[in-house]
């Protein structure tokens, strides 16, 4: 639920309100510009997903809004910037998506997408 404060630091609590926390996704320098973090980042939330009931996801951008294309990277996924005050403890660069089965069909809708993952997605949706 939107209404109740989660303290981003702590998992567990972020766990039982069904929110996966992302603590780090990189990739090397040579790999940028392929895809990867994209299928990195759709593998897991898919994955979250449909294998642990996740509806929401939370993540802090490292270098903030200097950090261009993490933060396309994320947008393509819906990630947005939580409203003021949502967690305990405010934090300019995090970003949440507060429904996975959105962000997922968002990107399904924008891009080729692997075709195992947007069969694990129309599985875990019709069923």
């Amino acid at each position: 639920a939107r209404d109740a404060p989660v303290d981003a630091r702590d998992s567990r609590a972020a766990d039982e309100r069904g929110w996966v926390k992302i603590e780090l996704l990189g990739t090397d320098r040579s790999f940028r510009g392929h895809g990867v973090a994209k299928l990195l980042l759709a593998t897991v939330l898919a994955y979250e997903k449909t294998r642990h009931g996740m509806c929401h996801a939370v993540l802090q951008v490292a270098g903030g809004d200097a950090n261009v294309a993490a933060n396309n990277l994320y947008k393509g996924f819906g990630f947005e910037s939580p409203p003021s005050g949502y967690f305990k403890s405010d934090h300019a660069n995090l970003r949440v998506v507060w429904d996975l089965d959105s962000g997922l069909r968002q990107l399904l809708s924008k891009q080729r997408y692997p075709h195992a993952l947007a069969r694990a997605h129309s599985r875990q949706e019709s069923g």
